[in-house]
């Protein structure tokens, strides 16, 4: 539980630019994980095959 709330201190107290850049960065990769992407990646996979 110390982990956690030492975590969200971190999170906290970081730098405006920092905390901005970390959360583009997730959304970005969050894209990757979208169902009409993944669907394309599987249908190209499967048609390489």
């Amino acid at each position: 539980m110390l982990k956690i709330a030492n975590a969200v201190l971190s999170l906290y107290n970081m730098p405006k630019e920092k905390y901005n850049m970390m959360c583009k960065n997730a959304a970005d990769f969050a894209q990757e994980f979208d169902y009409k992407k993944l669907t394309e990646k599987l249908i190209n996979t499967i048609e390489d095959i």
